[in-house]
Order: C-alpha cells, then structure tokens, then sequence
C-alpha cells in the first residue's frame, strides 16, 4: 500500500522511454473473464510521487508478463507485514533486513519495490538470498539512472511463483534495466497485471481521501487466490 500527501505533483513523464526495450501487453480488461471485470478500475487517483510500470522479462515461458516496479521520487517510510511461516522465502528475509535497519537507523530509504512473478526464490537456500540482494541492487541501479546520481540500499523486492527454482537473474536484470515506469493508470495497471501467478484478473485500488485540511491518496496492488489465509501465507501485496 503506497500513500501520499504531498502537495505538489512531480511529472513522470520524463521516466518513459529510458527502456531501451519495452515488452507491450495490453491492459484492456476485456482480456479477463466477464464476471470479473467489473472489479478492474478503468481509473484510478494515485498517489504524487510515485510511478509504476510492468513487463515481461522471461521469468514465465509463457510469455505473459512477470516484472513489475514501483518507483517514489523521494525516500519513504516503509512498513510491512510478513508471513509467520519458520520458513520465508529468500525476499522475505531480505526485506524485513532492510525495513529493520531503516526502522533502527530512524531513516527514509526505500525508494522502489521491484516484483517478479514466475518464480518464488523459496526453498532456494544461500544462492536465494544472494539473488534477493542482486534484485535489490538492479533496483537500486534503476533508481540512480531515474535520478542521475548514485542511490543504495534504497529496494525491497518480492517473489511469487513456482518454489524451489532459483532467479533467472540475467533476466530480471535486464528487465529491471529496460522498463518504463509513469504515473498514468495504464502503468499502474500494467504493474497490477505483472503481479498476477493463478490470479483471474489483476487486482488494484487507489482512492483520494480528506483528513483534517488535507487529502491523502493511497494506491494498493495484491495477488493471490485465497492465499492470505493462515497467517498471510503466501499473499503478496504493494
């Protein structure tokens, strides 16, 4: 869940085009079975700040689209909450580290989360962590290129998908490298639908709300059928 109050939009216009490649797929929900389109914004209010943009990078031989980022223009305060399973998968851990030294340090530093769907990275050992690290730091990278100056420890990064393989991380890599991010619904639906593993149709909110003087807009992307259940189990959400 991204939220924002800040008065003052900054365009993210200048963000397109820095792919050199960008896998197109379409967003029009008339792709996903009839009963559910009704749950899919043909709109949406998203929060100043923050960008969004998806693709398909080759984690899924299928071709549909398996890499998603979200982008803020500036360091934010980020929370999570994580599955009780004794054995997270590789991100997990890598993101509770990061959100942990954040919290301890009482610093702003997360400046993107990238998604991969596809693949988990659980059950995948030592060699898991390092390709959460080096997810993180393509992220990272992205990051320093949308702001021209060098920028780390600032991604957290998740995984969904089948356990037991490890990252094809040369196509994450790449990915991360190629994609377009912006601000405008068509990108955020875009990320939505990279999210998506059994899914039927791509789930994603956003809403404008007032509170005391100012209004506040939060965005909201998920995934998962029925997967929140235990104790948030394997749902993924940003």
């Amino acid at each position: 869940m991204l939220s924002s109050a800040r008065p003052v939009q900054r365009s993210m216009q200048g963000f397109r085009g820095l792919g050199r490649r960008l896998a197109f797929f379409s967003t029009d929900a008339k792709q996903f079975p009839v009963n559910k389109q009704k749950f899919i914004p043909q709109t949406g209010t998203y929060p100043l700040g923050f960008s969004a943009g998806g693709s398909h990078c080759g984690v899924k031989k299928n071709g549909k689209p398996d890499l998603a980022v979200l982008f803020s223009d500036r360091p934010t305060t980020a929370s999570a909450v994580f599955t009780t399973n004794q054995f997270c998968a590789a991100p997990v851990q890598f993101d509770r580290q990061v959100i942990n030294d954040a919290r301890q340090a009482n610093k702003k530093t997360v400046r993107a989360v990238i998604v991969n769907s596809g693949c988990a990275n659980a059950v995948t050992g030592k060699q898991g962590l390092l390709d959460a690290q080096e997810m993180a730091k393509t992220g990272d990278q992205l990051v320093s290129k949308l702001d021209g100056k060098t920028y780390t420890g600032g991604t957290l990064v998740m995984s969904t998908g089948v356990i037991g393989q490890a990252l094809p991380m040369n196509k994450i890599s790449q990915g991360v490298a190629n994609i377009q991010v912006g601000s405008e619904h068509d990108m955020w639906m875009r990320a939505a639908i990279a999210h998506m593993t059994t899914d039927t149709f791509p789930k994603l909110l956003s809403r404008e709300v007032t509170i005391g003087q100012g209004k506040v807009r939060m965005a909201g992307i998920t995934k998962g059928a029925g997967m929140i259940h235990p104790n948030m189990a394997t749902l993924l959400g940003t």
